[in-house]
């Protein structure tokens, strides 16, 4: 047990604990533990977030901020990147090589939370076309029809 905060210093969780991971067997065991003793998971990189969003009160925080392995493939034009690199380590690795990535944002910001960031936007998008009756699915590919039409018509 223990507590842990955010980078606001103004969100104080009560957690179950912490595992400070190291290769994905860590995080496939712990996620038998919190299945079996009904725990909820959150992760944590460079703990960068705010507000309060990152921990869950009795939950088992998975620390990621040790995997930190970057795999560059020039010839692929590819990157595979631990989830405790910053993004500003990542951009200075992969820029070594004449590529980039744009994450627009800081580059102290840990990329597991840039990711799971962007990816929960997306999922709360998608919560709201269905909640209007749209289905995803079709918005996207109607978005892809209107930007190819925009770029065969010159616009």
């Amino acid at each position: 047990g223990g507590a842990i905060n955010d980078a606001s210093c103004l969100n104080k969780t009560e957690i179950y604990g912490v595992v400070e991971v190291r290769s994905v067997e860590d995080i496939a065991k712990t996620l038998a533990f919190a299945r079996d003793n009904k725990l909820s998971i959150t992760s944590a990189g460079v703990r960068h977030s705010m507000g309060g969003q990152a921990f869950r009160k009795g939950g088992i925080v998975l620390d990621l901020a040790d995997m930190r392995d970057l795999h560059i493939d020039t010839a692929r034009r590819t990157a595979w990147a631990g989830a405790g690199l910053t993004a500003g380590e990542y951009t200075a690795a992969v820029g070594a090589h004449g590529l980039a990535t744009g994450f627009g944002d800081t580059g102290s910001v840990g990329l597991g939370g840039i990711t799971l960031a962007e990816a929960r936007e997306l999922l709360g998008d998608a919560k709201k076309m269905v909640a209007a009756g749209k289905s995803p699915a079709k918005e996207k590919a109607r978005d892809k029809a209107r930007e190819e039409d925009a770029e065969t018509s010159g616009a």
